[in-house]
């Protein structure tokens, strides 16, 4: 779901990171849609560029503003129980523009909404209690909902729905994030809101690199090289046979 290449630098999570070895690591990411999944996606994604008539210039001329609503969920007043404080919301989304504004995107924070629910906090992911919290969702597909919760019941740092999900059910999406990894959170590594951005990459339309290893499409995009697996590292290195070393600086 690609609309220009520039996207690829949203993914780079390994680029940021001085990465733990892949056995300290939490999972980054849950987002690891199906072949048929990504087909369907894409499918459905074409058939609404030639419907809408958009072209790539068209899209490389869009500048939307994107509302953002922040959902703090939290177990208790203390910031290590999800308490985020105003001020780093506000540099999470100042760390959002500062990677997507040079691709026409913009973000603009409209609300901020702390819920304390120790079991939210907690005990959410993707097949858990997340319906529930996930009715306080504002707004259109236009806006992008942030629910932030430990999740660390599903070992994550974050996931979020794609943009073909919203038409099935649009109560489920945004991006769930762990409350840890927003600007001077306490999960070292990990806390300079790069994290959010992305998984926000993914709320717009992008995959992994790795997508369907060696014989998929990776990110859609047709200057990534094929990849086999997630990179922990950024040391050069080269999992599939197709021309081109794997691009460890976006995951």
């Amino acid at each position: 779901m690609m609309l220009f290449s520039g996207f690829t630098t949203l993914l780079a999570v390994s680029a940021v990171f001085a990465l733990p070895p892949r056995s300290e690591m939490p999972r980054l990411c849950d987002n690891h849609p199906s072949t048929d999944a990504v087909n369907a996606m894409e499918s459905n994604f074409l058939h609404l560029k030639e419907v809408l008539g958009v072209t790539e210039e068209d899209a490389n001329a869009l500048a939307p503003t994107i509302p953002v609503h922040f959902h703090v969920i939290q177990s208790g007043a203390d910031i290590t129980e999800g308490n985020i404080l105003e001020a780093q919301v506000h540099n999470q989304v100042k760390v959002l523009n500062d990677h997507f504004r040079i691709f026409g995107f913009n973000f603009e924070l409209r609300s901020i909404e702390h819920t304390n629910n120790p079991t939210w906090f907690k005990e959410v992911g993707p097949y858990q209690y997340q319906d529930e919290m996930k009715k306080m969702r504002k707004g259109g597909p236009q806006d992008l909902n942030v629910y932030t919760v430990s999740l660390a019941k599903a070992g994550l740092l974050g996931y979020a729905t794609f943009p073909a999900s919203y038409r099935d059910k649009p109560s489920d999406d945004g991006v769930v994030l762990c409350s840890y990894t927003v600007p001077g959170g306490s999960l070292g590594g990990y806390n300079t809101g790069k994290i959010l951005v992305h998984e926000v990459g993914h709320w717009i339309g992008l995959y992994h690199t790795f997508q369907g290893g060696c014989e998929g499409n990776g990110d859609e995009v047709p200057d990534t090289p094929a990849e086999a697996t997630p990179a922990s590292e950024c040391k050069p290195r080269d999992t599939c046979p197709s021309p081109g070393i794997d691009s460890i600086h976006n995951q």
